[in-house]
């Protein structure tokens, strides 16, 4: 029953970890960002990828009308017919074409400019990596993708070819059902397997942090089997002919833009569920280190109190001391190696000027450890306490991370220096 209580507990800090991250990140809006960038790079995009497939419009005169039909899809966003009749009519590639095909590529980098500052906001400050190197993988990534949706469209348009052949007319009447799948069918599940490949290529290489591949997979799966049921959902209740009337040929950008958003609002949220997953207990720990107060009566700060106040994640055997009433957990003159969060039970912290009394919930002793100096307090238990012991290199690479627990930790260590030399510590501040 403990074990499912704890597993509960940690989804519930999970999620509201990422919900927070994700806002503090501001990834809506990077997620409208990156939506206007595949707008604006999709209409160079599908101009590269026309003019690809000038060799194999001219050899089977059959995919012509093939890549009409797909056109149609795209045609209220924009009309590809005249530029297609265009290379229809080129003979060659000349230099010049091959030129402006690369500068083009280069130019359309929108999209995956916007994608790479979103993830370096999410992974922000293990994420270190070259301007050159991003510019780099912005140029391949987009060219990679125009090449699969060639070879995407060629296998469709191959697919239909090959079982319209003579041979298969006997096999369609003994097995029906499955040639009743179309290349449209086809073309989804493959374009579907590319979305799900690339997210999962995004996820591991861009991210900077190194995470497991299966960490990726699995994220990447959730975004694009979410993906692909809202996009269903949204094809099989959304009316679209009220859009056409009231916003006429844009209505399909707009729908598109739409739909495109979904897409990487998921992206954008897996990625953080990623960086939440890769660094849990570090987060947990800045979480209870800024707990609010106990008498705070912000909707949040109670929130955040219930969720945080027993972190029995990051607890462990090793980790934790357990103090009868009256005993002494550390005294004057003892290493400061550990910063300790006080679980449940009541301490004083005892100086030569002061008795200082913490609490459920506080956490202590870390302004020793900050300065790397010994004990200049005792800590006497004034109830049975359960204590949780965090190394002082963990608790230091914490407020390193975490700029809020690194302030509460500054100002700790301010007020310190106060009553040791007899300053006002918002001066000292």
């Amino acid at each position: 029953m403990k074990k499912h209580k704890n597993t509960f507990a940690k989804f519930c800090q999970f999620i509201y970890l990422s919900f927070s991250n994700f806002t503090k990140n501001n990834l809506w809006e990077s997620a409208a960002s990156c939506s206007f960038g595949f707008v604006f790079s999709f209409i160079p995009i599908s101009l590269i990828i026309l003019t690809l497939m000038v060799w194999l419009l001219k050899i089977s005169p059959g995919i012509y009308t093939y890549v009409m039909q797909i056109a149609k899809t795209i045609e209220p966003v924009f009309d590809v017919k005249p530029y297609i009749s265009q290379i229809m009519r080129t003979n060659k590639f000349t230099i010049l074409d091959i030129f402006l095909s690369f500068w083009i590529i280069w130019m359309a980098r929108r999209l995956f400019s916007s994608i790479v500052r979103a993830m370096s906001k999410i992974f922000r400050s293990v994420s270190k990596r070259k301007n050159i190197f991003n510019q780099l993988f912005m140029f391949l990534a987009e060219f990679f993708l125009i090449f699969v949706v060639v070879i995407v469209v060629l296998f469709a348009f191959m697919f239909n070819q090959f079982f319209s052949l003579p041979f298969f007319d006997q096999i369609k009447t003994y097995l029906p059902p499955l040639f009743k799948i179309n290349s449209n069918v086809i073309i989804t599940a493959l374009m579907y397997s590319i979305i799900f490949i690339l997210t999962v290529c995004a996820y591991k290489f861009l991210s900077g942090t190194k995470p497991r591949l299966t960490l990726c997979l699995f994220y990447s799966l959730i975004c694009t089997a979410s993906f692909f049921v809202i996009n269903l959902f949204l094809r099989k209740f959304l009316n679209y002919s009220n859009y056409n009337f009231i916003y006429g040929a844009i209505s399909t950008l707009i729908i598109m833009m739409f739909t495109v958003f979904i897409f990487f609002y998921l992206f954008l949220f897996c990625a953080q569920m990623i960086y939440v997953s890769q660094f849990f207990n570090i987060l947990l720990q800045s979480e209870i280190y800024l707990l609010p107060e106990y008498d705070s009566k912000n909707f949040i700060g109670i929130l955040k109190r219930i969720l945080f106040i027993n972190p029995s994640v990051i607890q462990t055997e090793e980790n934790t001391v357990h103090c009868k009433k009256d005993s002494i957990l550390y005294d004057v003159g003892d290493d400061s190696n550990f910063v300790y969060y006080l679980k449940h039970g009541t301490v004083c912290e005892i100086s030569e000027k002061t008795i200082v009394y913490f609490d459920q919930g506080d956490f202590f002793g870390e302004v020793d450890s900050i300065l790397k100096k010994s004990r200049n307090s005792c800590i006497k238990a004034i109830s049975d306490c359960e204590i949780i012991k965090i190394p002082a290199d963990e608790f230091n690479n914490l407020i390193l991370q975490n700029p809020r627990a690194a302030s509460k930790a500054l100002s700790k260590v301010s007020s310190y220096a106060a009553s040791i030399y007899g300053l006002n510590s918002d001066y000292m501040l």
